[in-house]
Parts: structure tokens; C-alpha cells; sequence
């Protein structure tokens, strides 16, 4: 994948009940944030638009001041950012360059990555840039400890909104930090209330920019080495079976062979890993390939045209749940062994 990928790039807001979604997206759609940008609702009763309409589209679509479009979100995903698509394109609406799509609270994120992925069309047309998940400061470690629907969208995120800040105790701020921090301390926090500009953030992409796209993964995987969070992998696990592992290897891989074991090991065991990032040094490529996968949906691989320092060799981060981290690491010494007999073998028959 080019490093100018002109597709549309996908922003997923996402977040458990009564987290604060409805205000989060009210604030991206009155600023400067929301022009230019395509929204995907739940249900327009849940946010006031009224003052912000500029004209009603045929269908359940509105125009709003700052040109942004938005939808109510029907049962397939695939048909609504289709029709979208499509109105664009014939001029029916504005032509938009970026997409938020707003989930309800008990969402699973991983069918949505997998429509955009899966499907071919709209895999030509739109890229995921970011997964942006809320989090409640006073109720969210309860509901991180109860509910298995708030701990996936929180495993999946890029960027966590930690809000209620302004009414929650400085204990409870505390309890939620440090349980968002256990099982997702890469994932990027902000503390609310926020400002205009701090929501506008939460948009921003790093499209174009391989040395900034670069730098924002290794962010995220070194982060797994700075947090004293329980979850991570060299320090055991919790009692939600959440565990993280991080994985170096120095050598080149083979990026056929990496992609097969990969494969491979996100299909066996499927929901137990919800989480792979990484930034590998692929021995036939000149520059970096930075990996995603939610689950066992692997996005397209960003390919980087060069390093931009001398910093090579690849770093993969898995978040688990229920799965023996030392599971995934015997697997990859055995695959790298392999790899490694075949490519010699392959080097004497030469």
C-alpha cells in the first residue's frame, strides 16, 4: 500500500452505554472537525441536530452547516456506506473526506472492521484509520470487570476518551486509568471535558506521512513495555483472563511465510486474541510494514517506502484473553525455525 492511499479513511466511535458517545460525536459535528466528514448514526433521536440542519435528503440523511452528512445507520452496514458512496459520487450529496461511523453501546467492533475489509468495493474506496472508544471515569472499571462487551471495544481502541473527568472522584479517574491502562495501555488517552480543538483531535489521520504513521505505531507496541498494568504479559494476567504479549525479532522475515503462520494462528484461535499490531522488517521489502488485526479480520498492511532512521527489526503486540501468551511465542520460534531451515536449505540447492 502506498504511503499517498487516497481512500476515504474510516473513524469508528464506538464505547459502552451512557459513555458519553452522543456527546463526543454532538462536539465533532457544531466544530470545524466534523466539515468534510460523512457520519453513520444509531438513531438521530439521540443527538440534537435541529439547529445545525441546513436541508433534509430523500432517505433518513441530513446536511448540516459545515457540510458534513449524516445517516441513520440500518441493519447492513455494507448497503448504507454503499448508498452513501454512490450519492457522492452522482453529486445527490457533498462530496465527503473522511468517515465516523457511531456504534450502539453493546457493539461488538469487529463485524464492522470486517465489512470494511471484506467487501471489495467498499475495501477499494474506504481504509479503518482509527478505533475511538469512550470510557466512563466513574462507572467504566466496574463495567470493564463485568461486562465482556466494554473490555473488546477497549481492546480494539486506537484512541480512549476518558469522560465524566469534571464529576468523577480523583480515586474513581484513578481506578478507570489504570484498568483502561491493563488492557490496552497502547491505545492513546484523553481526559475530558475536552476542548473543540482536542475533539478535532480525535480525527486526525496520519495519511500521507510514513515517518509520522511510523512513529504513532511504535508508540503504541513500546507502550506495552512502559505500563506496570497487570495484564501485560511478563507480569501475569487478571482475573478476566486478560493477558498481552510483546514479541521482537531481530532477523527479516519472509513476509509469504509470516503472513501464512499468521493466518493460521489468528484462525485457531479466533475470539482469544482481540487484538495484533506490529511493525515488521519484511527481508524483500526496503522499508517497514505496519500490521492490524482485530481478532481474526487482518486489515490491508501499510507498506512504508523507506526507514526513516536505522531503528529496523519487527515488534508485534497481542492482546488475549483466555489464551497462554507463551502459546503464541512457542509458535513463532518454531515458525521462525522452519522459515529459517527452508531458506537455508533453499540457499544450498542454489
Amino acid at each position: 500500500m502506498a504511503d499517498d492511499d487516497a481512500r476515504i479513511p474510516v473513524f469508528l466511535l464506538t464505547g459502552f452505554l451512557g459513555s458519553g458517545k452522543t456527546t463526543i460525536l454532538a462536539a465533532l459535528l457544531a466544530g470545524e472537525a466534523g466539515r468534510d466528514t460523512a457520519v453513520v448514526i444509531n438513531e438521530f433521536g439521540e443527538i440534537s441536530l435541529d439547529h445545525l440542519i441546513v436541508g433534509r435528503l430523500e432517505g433518513e440523511a441530513v446536511v448540516l452547516q459545515n457540510g458534513c452528512v449524516c445517516c441513520a445507520l440500518r441493519n447492513d452496514l455494507k448497503q448504507t456506506l454503499k448508498d452513501l458512496l454512490d450519492r457522492s459520487m452522482r453529486g445527490e450529496i457533498p462530496r465527503f473526506g473522511r468517515l465516523v461511523i457511531e456504534t450502539t453501546g453493546l457493539a461488538d467492533p469487529v463485524p464492522i472492521l470486517e465489512t470494511l475489509t471484506s467487501d471489495i468495493l467498499l475495501r477499494h474506496h474506504f481504509r479503518h484509520e482509527a478505533t475511538i472508544v469512550t470510557l466512563d471515569a466513574i462507572l467504566g472499571a466496574g463495567q470493564l470487570r463485568r461486562h465482556p462487551e466494554s473490555v473488546r471495544q477497549l481492546a480494539l481502541a486506537d484512541r480512549v476518551i476518558l469522560t465524566k473527568t469534571d464529576i468523577a472522584t480523583g480515586e474513581e479517574v484513578e481506578e478507570t486509568r489504570c484498568a483502561a491502562a491493563a488492557i490496552n495501555p497502547g491505545a492513546r488517552l484523553l481526559e475530558g471535558p475536552l476542548t473543540l480543538d482536542a475533539v478535532g483531535s480525535l480525527l486526525e489521520a496520519a495519511e500521507g506521512n510514513a515517518e509520522e504513521r511510523l512513529n504513532a505505531a511504535r508508540e503504541w507496541l513500546d507502550a506495552f513495555e512502559r505500563t506496570d498494568a497487570p495484564a501485560h504479559g511478563r507480569r501475569g494476567g487478571t482475573a478476566s483472563g486478560l493477558r498481552s504479549l510483546a514479541l521482537d525479532v531481530k532477523e527479516p522475515l519472509d513476509w509469504n511465510a509470516f503472513g501464512v503462520w499468521l493466518s493460521a494462528l489468528l484462525h485457531r484461535h479466533g475470539k482469544r486474541i482481540l487484538r495484533t499490531k506490529g511493525i515488521l522488517d519484511v527481508s524483500d521489502r526496503a522499508g517497514p510494514v505496519i500490521l492490524q488485526a482485530a481478532e481474526n479480520v487482518i486489515h490491508p498492511p501499510v507498506h512504508m517506502g523507506a526507514w526513516p532512521d536505522d531503528a529496523r527489526g519487527s515488534r508485534i503486540v497481542f492482546i488475549t484473553r483466555d489464551l497462554d501468551p507463551a502459546d503464541i511465542r512457542r509458535s513463532l520460534e518454531v515458525f521462525l525455525a522452519a522459515a529459517a531451515r527452508m531458506s537455508g536449505s533453499g540457499e544450498a540447492a542454489a
